[in-house]
């Protein structure tokens, strides 16, 4: 009976990790990768050709991301495109996983959009000092969730949409030139940009955070409809141009018809 050699099981083996390593990179899917940073967070979008099961995880100053399918792509534009956020990127030997090192403390935000994997680097809650960072709202912890918030000019209307990263429930009311947005769930709304240039139609906008509930209150015009809905876990509100006022026509009663004077009748004088 023949037993091969110890080096002849090295070898074998040997060849058939390269086999393995081959056949990854061969089967491995071209995904476009993009950062950018905006107001609040910093987002990196894998474009993946097809859905794909991922998963990402923040521990300590790493944040990992990682794939059910091998992956060949770069990464040098998102550490590019955020600086801020990211000192370096490490693909993970399975390819099928990255390892991004952060420059601080950072909290996850992850999503997916079609067959794009979305993973939202958020910044931490800005703090006067770290007493205040502390302090209750009405009795309890002050919520650690922040919201960010976009908007857009459109024919017609404006659009402002919250970005929550899950479904929460809310009412929305306009009584005069005030609508409210109540959301069941107490959060930062990154209110920033909207106050310092509210959107079209929008003349004021400001928010109150509760224990569990936050409150976006816009003023708008009286006679502007406001419209909202979901889009996946965002929230969409529009303010529609506003229609022009009905003003009574006030009408002047009708002039009276003034009768021509007849002229004076001829009597005929007895004394004739």
């Amino acid at each position: 009976m023949f037993f091969p050699s110890r080096r002849l099981v090295w070898a074998l083996l040997a060849s058939l990790v390269l086999m393995l390593d081959a056949g990854n990179s061969a089967w491995a899917e071209a995904v476009t990768v993009r950062g950018a940073s905006h107001q609040g967070y910093g987002r990196i979008v894998f474009n993946w050709p097809f859905p794909v099961v991922s998963t990402a995880a923040i521990n300590g100053k790493s944040l990992s991301v990682s794939f059910g399918r091998p992956i060949e792509t770069s990464y040098g534009n998102v550490l590019k495109g955020l600086r801020k956020y990211l000192k370096g990127a490490k693909p993970g030997a399975d390819g099928r996983s990255v390892t991004f090192s952060l420059k601080d403390n950072f909290s996850l935000r992850k999503f997916n959009m079609g067959a794009a994997v979305v993973v939202d680097i958020l910044d931490k809650a800005p703090s006067a000092n770290p007493v205040a960072a502390s302090k209750t709202v009405a009795g309890k912890k002050a919520p650690q969730q922040s919201v960010g918030v976009r908007s857009g000019a459109h024919k017609g209307y404006s659009r402002i949409v919250f970005d929550w990263p899950r479904r929460v429930a809310y009412k929305l009311k306009k009584s005069g030139d005030k609508a409210t947005i109540t959301f069941a769930a107490a959060a930062r709304i990154r209110l920033g940009s909207l106050k310092k240039r509210p959107p079209k139609y929008v003349r004021g906008i400001s928010s109150d955070i509760s224990a569990n509930s936050v409150t976006v209150s816009l003023t708008v015009p009286e006679t502007s409809k406001v419209r909202h809905s979901y889009s996946g876990s965002k929230v969409v509100v529009d303010i529609m141009a506003p229609s022009p006022k009905k003003t009574a026509a006030v009408s002047s009663p009708p002039a009276k018809k003034v009768k021509k004077a007849e002229p004076p009748t001829k009597v005929k004088s007895a004394l004739f």
